[in-house]
């Protein structure tokens, strides 16, 4: 059996009733694979740079929309943990993945957010993010 960050990281934290304990009952094996986690924005946000993004989203917070692929996935837990590095705290909008997401950050609706490599370098190599 395999487990991943949503059911051995996230699934525990969200859910009160969860019919097994990650740490009790399952020992671990070895990692098998790893993915890199970027930060995206949409095309014509005003920052070009972490940094950038850092001092915009800090000035602006009440405007600024974070999309993600839902609640306890990797990229609303990624983008957590940035928004509480940064000590901000946009306003959420959450999909029902983040395929939807994508769909409206290539829209301009929503502003940035976090997402696994793979699924961005399309959109990056077209310049629709």
């Amino acid at each position: 059996m395999i487990g991943h960050m949503g059911t051995h990281g996230a699934a525990p934290a969200i859910h009160a009733n969860l019919k097994y304990d990650p740490a009790k009952d399952f020992a671990p094996v070895g990692m098998i694979a790893t993915t890199a986690i970027v930060v995206i924005v949409r095309k014509g946000f005003p920052a070009d740079t972490l940094q950038e993004l850092a001092a915009y989203v800090r000035a602006h917070q009440d405007q600024v929309t974070e999309a993600h692929g839902g609640v306890g996935s990797i990229a609303r837990t990624t983008c957590a943990l940035l928004q509480s590095i940064m000590g901000t705290n946009t306003a959420s909008v959450a999909y029902r993945g983040t395929g939807e997401s994508m769909k409206d950050m290539v829209a301009g609706q929503v502003d940035f957010g976090c997402d696994q490599i793979i699924n961005v370098v399309p959109q990056v190599q077209a310049g629709t993010i």
